[in-house]
């Protein structure tokens, strides 16, 4: 497991790279639930509105229903997903192997935009305001809109992002895989 476990309403939510994604009753350790994807999954899923979002290495994205694990719809991309999600304002973003970020409606799962890097995106996205961050194999950080995907900025660095950006104090924050660190003031809009 690459994943950290996440925590909401008083259940654990565990990726493993046994294909499943498990619940459990934070309180007792009890598993509630397992849902069988495809292939490994290795990021951490995103819980929003009672719903648990995660993408696979079988190239799907799901929505499960965080009481149950049943699923809610699926999502297929171009290729493995190994980006933590990230949710805002209804709409639920990842990036995937096929070097793009993907924006689907929460509720639904309708593609709302699609944006291609030149690499592989494991990188988790972040959001500030009206603009998602996240890094790419391709040695840049890019700058969306949040409603369009629109590229606002992009920077290059010296190595690829794999490590997810954070935006903290209206500043954000990244590092390479190299060990680059880099801050950038005034993030978001």
């Amino acid at each position: 497991m690459e994943s950290s476990p996440s925590l909401s309403g008083g259940q654990v939510f565990v990726t493993s790279f046994d294909h499943k994604i498990y619940s459990f009753d934070a309180a007792t350790g009890k598993k509630q639930w397992e849902f069988p994807t495809g292939a490994e999954v290795g990021a951490s899923v995103a819980v929003s509105d009672g719903k648990v979002f995660i993408g696979s290495a079988d190239k799907r994205f799901y929505a499960l229903e965080a009481a149950t694990g049943k699923r809610l719809w699926e999502f297929q991309a171009g290729d493995a997903v190994h980006s933590s999600p990230a949710v805002s304002g209804g709409t639920v973003f990842f990036g995937s192997n096929d070097k793009k970020v993907y924006a689907l409606e929460a509720a639904t799962g309708k593609k709302l935009w699609e944006f291609e890097t030149g690499g592989e995106v494991t990188s988790s996205p972040a959001v500030s305001g009206n603009t998602l961050f996240v890094g790419s194999y391709d040695n840049k950080i890019y700058a969306l809109d949040i409603a369009t995907g629109s590229k606002l900025w992009e920077y290059k660095t010296d190595d690829m992002i794999i490590n997810s950006p954070i935006v903290w104090n209206n500043r954000l924050y990244l590092t390479t895989y190299a060990g680059q660190v880099l801050c950038f003031a005034g993030s978001g809009s």
